[in-house]
């Protein structure tokens, strides 16, 4: 069993994804987002904008609406 990450960014994620030990999708929208967290759809971006200044995500699309992010550090392990 995995232990909680120690950062604040990391430990967002696991809240938002309470079924990261089962494996955590890689690329998410932020209507996902907002459904994980039970929040408003303002909150759910302002969330992500945040991961996006941290550099955790980013964002794939390059539209203003229907966004998808990727967690980069997730794929790149993955492609490993």
């Amino acid at each position: 069993m995995r232990s909680r990450p120690p950062t604040a960014a990391r430990s967002w994620h696991w809240r938002a994804c309470p079924g990261c030990q089962a494996g955590c999708r890689p690329r998410f929208t932020i209507e996902q987002v907002r459904q994980r967290l039970q929040t408003t759809f303002p909150t759910a971006t302002a969330a992500v904008k945040r991961l996006e200044e941290l550099g955790l995500v980013t964002e794939l699309t390059g539209q203003k609406k229907n966004r998808s992010f990727s967690y980069g550090a997730y794929v790149e392990l993955l492609t490993r």
